[in-house]
């Protein structure tokens, strides 16, 4: 990719490793909402940390699910239901963080399930 994103692993819980994966938002000098205090940039750099890690982890789930939604398509039912627990798995490891709320995590799960199941349906009538 050449938008200065690197993919792969994000760092071992480490936000200040996140720098390195991560495209961090430069502060532009001329705009009115620079910051004042060395507590309110320390607050700027905490947040484009944690912003990039949360858009990295939400491509994450987003990527796994375009998988999964391929195998369905292709009618690949086995391989599907393994898409769909990884998806699930992500899921579940991203809805105990501040990512995702934990409700959203079960409502995407249950709608993927959902698809599974119709498309089992169809394929055994």
């Amino acid at each position: 990719m050449g938008d200065g994103i690197r993919l792969g692993r994000p760092p071992p819980c480490a936000l200040s490793e996140s720098v390195r994966y991560f495209p961090i938002l430069q502060i532009d000098p001329k705009e009115d909402h620079v910051p004042n205090s060395p507590s309110a940039e320390k607050r700027v750099r905490q947040n484009a940390k944690r912003n990039a890690l949360n858009n990295w982890r939400k491509r994450q789930v987003k990527d796994q699910t375009k998988t999964f939604l391929q195998a369905l398509q292709d009618g690949d039912l086995s391989v599907a239901e393994q898409e769909l627990r990884k998806v699930a798995a992500l899921l579940d490891r991203y809805a105990v963080t501040s990512t995702m709320h934990r409700n959203t995590a079960a409502r995407h799960k249950s709608r993927l399930t959902i698809r599974l199941n119709k498309a089992r349906a169809a394929k055994g009538a």
